[in-house]
């Protein structure tokens, strides 16, 4: 029983090889797109102790999601916002504003370290 499983997998070895080696499939390189995924990138910059700043303009904390709304102007999912908080800022700031970036349909955010003097 033990060869006539050892010669079946022989054949099967051998079948596969072969159709292995003359289905050879190329494959044309990946077009890069003409326009970059992301129409949009806005600059929300905090300072300590809740200055916040979208792309340079001074903005009330009450009014981010409203203010970064006018300013992308355009698909949401497309935008994408990049934090820098300074320093000083405290991290449970910085998630807060997360948050109401993610409940407010933006789901493209980064974060930018804020340099060391």
């Amino acid at each position: 029983m033990a060869s006539k499983t050892k010669n079946l997998l022989h054949i099967l070895a051998a079948i596969v090889c072969s159709v292995a080696a003359s289905s050879c499939v190329r494959l044309e390189p990946a077009r890069q797109p003409d326009k970059p995924y992301w129409l949009r990138t806005i600059s929300l910059n905090i300072e300590a102790p809740c200055n916040y700043y979208v792309d340079g303009k001074s903005i009330f904390q009450e009014k981010l999601i409203e203010e970064l709304n006018v300013a992308q102007g355009t698909d949401m999912q497309r935008v994408r916002v990049l934090i820098k908080p300074d320093l000083d800022v405290q991290y449970s700031e910085v998630a807060r504003t997360i948050d109401r970036l993610h409940e407010a349909g933006y789901i493209k955010i980064g974060l930018i370290s804020a340099d060391k003097e």
